[in-house]
């Protein structure tokens, strides 16, 4: 339970979705399914207890099926919505608490989805109030009070892994962001780097080949001999050229891969991850 809805890294950064990423399709993942496991203790209570529940069947089964449709929602539906539903789940554990005590999980449910209010003040208020109305409830119902402080402790957990969860996740949101933006400037200086060095190199180069080939279009008819010179000497300029570019070109992919591996290690260091590398010449 301490680690409900953490099946999808990035759960707590979506602009709409609670299960994906904006603009990317949704990513099924058995993690939600499996944290369904804790409600075995909503129907285990009741048939533990048969003489203190006796009438929990149904109220729990029909709340049940109504907790699946909130549990469903809460987790892939519009995070902007995720109040509503984790309110609702809240409402069957108040309504279901005096048939069947062991209804206090939803209560732990509901505390997990309002750590995920995108308003964090809502979210903890939200916290607070469902706890308070509980722990009244719990009381009324004459409660031992050894299962109303566990029941709060566990919610309190819950909402606390999750709310830090959360901001980890914005932590790596915003690390991820940066990386990208310091890309992207050093791509934009990167090819203007470009620009600047194949003007350099190959500005100089056209306007001799351009000069050249007319003097040789100027002497084909008194100096052939020397028009197959000016030929030869474009010829020679333009293989130069060539050459110098190739070498700029190489240059290039050598500074590009060595500016992605230290993105990458930037990227593994953040995360604790240690990364070594060595070039082969």
């Amino acid at each position: 339970m301490l680690h409900l809805l953490q099946a999808h890294p990035n759960s707590v950064l979506r602009h709409g979705r609670v299960g994906e990423e904006t603009g990317d399709p949704i990513e099924f993942s058995w993690y939600p399914l499996v944290m369904l496991m804790w409600t075995f203790w909503i129907f285990a209570t009741p048939y533990v207890l048969p003489n203190i529940f006796p009438n929990w069947l149904w109220p729990t089964v029909v709340s049940f099926v109504l907790f699946l449709w909130f549990y469903a929602r809460a987790y892939w539906g519009d995070r902007r919505h995720v109040v509503r539903y984790a309110i609702g789940i809240a409402a069957l554990g108040f309504f279901v608490t005096p048939y069947n005590g062991g209804a206090q999980g939803y209560i732990v449910y509901a505390c997990a989805f309002l750590a995920f209010s995108p308003n964090l003040k809502l979210g903890v208020t939200l916290i607070a109030i469902v706890l308070a109305l509980y722990s009244i409830e719990s009381v009324w119902l004459h409660t031992p009070v050894i299962y109303i402080i566990s029941s709060i402790m566990v919610s309190i957990a819950v909402a606390t892994m999750n709310f830090l969860f959360r901001r980890n996740q914005q932590k790596a949101a915003n690390l991820k962001l940066s990386h990208d933006e310091v890309r992207r400037l050093a791509t934009m200086a990167e090819r203007e780097r470009i620009g600047r060095d194949l003007h350099d190199l190959l500005g100089h180069t056209l306007s001799l080949v351009a000069l050249k080939s007319e003097l040789a279009g100027k002497l084909l008819e008194r100096d052939l001999a020397g028009a197959r010179r000016e030929v030869k000497e474009v010829e020679r300029v333009a293989r130069d050229a060539l050459s110098q570019v190739r070498r700029a070109v190489t240059g290039i992919r050598a500074a590009m891969l060595a500016a992605e591996t230290a993105s990458a290690r930037l990227l593994l260091e953040s995360s604790g991850v240690g990364f070594h590398h060595s070039a082969i010449e």
